[in-house]
């Protein structure tokens, strides 16, 4: 059953890398974010809480340890749920998984932290910034208020209407607060990389969620459509998944597709699957967890008995 529970704990990262596009292409955005970055959340926090305990026995047994837990080494050893070699690995991957973590954790706050303090610089109305740049962008800075940067070359370049697209999208990635979707779902990849793909997929539904709010707000979805398409030409549609809210960000195909269309229902079933699978992942853990605790019980019982005998 521990087996079984482990596979299962350490496969739903697999299962939900793969099911995190199709949850970002098919769902409405907004609920596609949310369910990526809650999910990622879960299968990054459910994978390390099993790597811990199936390599808590190994370290039970260290002799410094077993003093202070007054464990038995020999059932620790005997009734182990994984073989030593598994549990080493385990234990190196714990480690792996904290260090990348920590790292990647450092680097978004840094990040944040300098999007705050660039926001609080801005003299005037920092909610909207003109910047004489010659490429042409527009970008969301996150922070209290938070501020678009838009460059003049694109502003001179499109219509007024497009013009209000764009900053349309904008605001809805900062009044959304997409950036913590985005960092959220880059932790937990960096601590799981089987959940590298949703950090493609919590952009995309990102994205997404802020064309749909900018094609709400002008009122023409065909329109919000070409405004899209047009700056993507404009900027190059070279955006990336980098904590950066760019309106050129990409797949432009699949945005400007999603706008064309009505706008996506919700879908129970994918819903439901999704959801599934992080029970499955929270129902492991507790499994794995209850088996170690078992043990290090059944550890403890035998060593009171021995050190009862001896006594005598």
């Amino acid at each position: 059953m521990t087996t079984a529970a482990i596979v299962a704990s350490l496969s739903v990262g697999a299962m939900l890398g793969c099911l995190g596009p199709c949850l970002a292409r098919r769902l409405p955005p907004r609920q596609a974010t949310w369910l990526i970055s809650v999910g990622a959340t879960v299968a990054a926090l459910t994978a390390a809480a099993v790597l811990v305990l199936v390599g808590a026995a190994l370290l039970g047994q260290l002799s410094d340890l077993l003093g202070l837990g007054h464990w038995s080494s020999s059932i620790l050893r005997e009734r182990a749920p994984t073989d030593p070699g598994v549990a080493v690995l385990a234990l190196i991957g714990a480690v792996a998984s904290g260090v990348s973590l920590v790292l990647v954790a450092i680097r978004r706050a840094l990040y944040t932290w300098g999007a705050y303090r660039t926001c609080e610089a801005i003299d005037g109305d920092p909610r909207l910034v003109v910047v004489d740049d010659p490429a042409a962008g527009a970008v969301a800075i996150p922070g209290r208020p938070g501020t678009i940067a838009v460059s003049r070359t694109l502003l001179a370049a499109l219509s007024p209407f497009e013009r209000r697209v764009v900053l349309a999208h904008e605001r809805a990635h900062l009044a959304a607060g997409h950036h913590w979707h985005r960092t959220v779902v880059a932790i937990a990849a960096a601590a799981n990389p089987l959940l590298r793909p949703l950090i493609g997929a919590v952009s995309l539904a990102t994205e997404r969620w802020a064309d749909e709010r900018a094609a709400a707000e002008v009122g023409d979805r065909r329109g919000a459509a070409r405004a899209l398409a047009r700056v993507a030409l404009l900027t190059g549609g070279t955006g990336s998944t980098s904590p950066e809210l760019a309106i050129g960000g990409r797949p432009v195909v699949a945005r400007v597709s999603a706008l064309l269309d009505d706008a996506p229902p919700p879908r129970p079933l994918l819903t439901a699957t999704t959801i599934a699978i992080l029970f499955l992942a929270l129902a492991a853990v507790v499994v794995v967890e209850k088996d170690v605790e078992h043990l290090f019980e059944l550890a403890g019982h035998v060593y009171q008995a021995a050190s009862g005998r001896a006594g005598r």
